[in-house]
């Protein structure tokens, strides 16, 4: 019992802390969150596109663009 306590008390830890990834990027001017970098961002951190990322590029298109709504834009 004891055992499934540390865990419960471990996820509701981590569902607690899993906005800062989205949050301290832009807190501290550091530009996207890690992994949402745009193909241009990409290009400007390591200098070239690589091929297979290129090639991936649309294979998924997110259900809502940019995630915000109408209206919603800041």
């Amino acid at each position: 019992m004891k055992g499934m306590r540390r865990l419960w008390w471990g996820l509701i830890f981590l569902v607690l802390i899993s906005p800062l990834g989205l949050i301290l990027p832009k807190m501290l001017r550091s530009g996207s969150a890690w992994g949402e970098w745009t193909l241009e961002e990409v290009q400007r951190m390591l200098g070239f596109i690589p091929e297979g990322l290129r090639k991936l590029t649309d294979l998924w298109l997110a259900p809502i663009r940019d995630y915000n709504l109408k209206g919603w834009q800041t």
